[in-house]
């Protein structure tokens, strides 16, 4: 069928050649046939050289790559991801909220001036039974074609704010907290209610919530539901984001309407930024400047080296996250020092 052979190799693992391992067709394929889930491994005159878990590409730890990288060198950011099938997710999305199989992770939002985290990002992953996690990329938008978005995002919200109280409690440092939301939960007319119970719950002020939307969620105007809740945040005193900004729908006019106190520059602009192309430079400080000057605070998503750090700093751009301050960890981590990749998330 795939014009490859597909061999068992053990109790617990499938060899495929190389250069059909990646093929979606393949991994669905063995997803479907592996009960339980097995690993994928791939290999040209070599027994191993990657394994595709029920998610994506890791590599096993005996055995090295073409390029000679030891185990673990191409990790994924999820610590090595669980390849399933969209059917899997769909059927097992409720029992994995209902068993609490959704862990959360918190990215740092660093000052640059002082590369000291003054927020964080909540982050939501799903651990498979079987080992891995699966990639949000894949679980979000099936979550947001059923119901399951707002159970997940109920979850996460309170969770988050819970945590962040007793980070707070528990070594005095108030942070701020930043929050995905879909465009599905705007159309509920409780989410204004559920955001003020998480808050209240965990006796968190509303202004460190910061609530980041899509650019997706102006590509609509005709549909007023999400207006007012947009309006009942602000009457909450919660904060609203613009996540990705500059990739999706990026009409100026909802930038100056809307009641807004954020943007998050897509990574994008990011690595322009550093870029020696003038052009690249050019746009990257137009996005940023666009911001400041209608008075929003500016977040740059995706900084992974000092030079774009400096760069953004230079553009009038204090605040920042991205794997040079560190991926996505644990709260407990933070104790209101300068941190760095070595600190934070490991």
């Amino acid at each position: 069928m795939f014009g490859a052979t597909v061999s068992e190799t053990g109790t617990s693992a499938w060899a495929v050649p190389n250069g059909h391992a990646a093929s979606k067709d393949v991994k669905e394929l063995l997803a479907r046939a592996c009960t339980p889930p097995r690993r994928v491994m791939t290999g040209q005159h070599r027994p191993v050289v990657q394994a595709v878990g029920l998610g994506g590409v890791r590599q096993l730890p005996l055995f090295e790559s073409e390029g000679g990288h030891g185990a673990g060198a191409d990790e994924s950011e999820f610590g090595g991801e669980a390849y399933v099938s969209d059917q899997w997710i769909r059927s097992r999305m409720h029992a994995a909220l209902r068993e609490r199989r959704f862990e959360l992770k918190f990215q740092p939002i660093v000052n640059l001036d002082t590369s000291v985290a003054v927020a964080v990002e909540v982050l939501a992953r799903w651990r498979h039974p079987a080992g891995g996690f699966i990639n949000p990329a894949r679980f979000i938008p099936i979550a947001e074609e059923t119901d399951a978005i707002s159970k997940l995002g109920e979850f996460v919200l309170h969770e988050a704010c819970q945590r962040v109280g007793r980070h707070w409690q528990d070594t005095g440092i108030l942070l701020g907290l930043h929050v995905n939301v879909s465009v599905v939960q705007l159309r509920s007319a409780n989410f204004t209610a559920m955001v003020q119970r998480a808050l209240a719950d965990a006796r968190l002020p509303a202004a460190l919530l910061t609530l980041e939307l899509t650019e997706s969620v102006f590509a609509n105007p005709g549909c007023p539901q999400k207006f007012r809740v947009l309006a009942g945040l602000k009457a909450l005193g919660v904060r609203l984001a613009v996540d990705d900004f500059g990739t999706g729908y990026s009409c100026l006019a909802y930038l100056s309407q809307l009641p807004l106190d954020c943007i998050k520059v897509d990574r994008s602009f990011v690595s322009a930024a550093g870029a020696p192309c003038r052009s690249a430079w050019l746009v990257s400080s137009f996005v940023i400047t666009l911001g400041l000057r209608l008075g929003l605070e500016v977040v740059a998503e995706g900084v992974e080296s000092t030079a774009q750090a400096n760069m953004l700093r230079k553009l009038g751009c204090t605040l920042a996250q991205g794997f040079l301050f560190g991926r996505a960890g644990q709260l407990s981590t933070l104790r209101g020092k300068p941190i760095n990749a070595t600190d934070f998330g490991r």
